[in-house]
């Protein structure tokens, strides 16, 4: 998680500004916004994996 949270932070590119967001009020993309929210979720996240759909 970390390595692409990395590759995200500080990527430029629109739309860039506030967020609406308090725990991340402004981002300089939708990735830098991802990878700073990600950041705020921390340990939420360690060791979830996605479930593969049963269809």
């Amino acid at each position: 998680m970390s390595e692409f949270v990395a590759e995200l932070r500080h990527t430029r590119y629109a739309p860039a500004g506030p967020t609406g967001d308090p725990e991340v009020p402004e981002a300089t993309s939708l990735g830098d916004y991802l990878a700073r929210r990600l950041t705020c979720a921390g340990g939420d996240l360690q060791g979830r994996a996605v479930q593969p759909s049963n269809n």
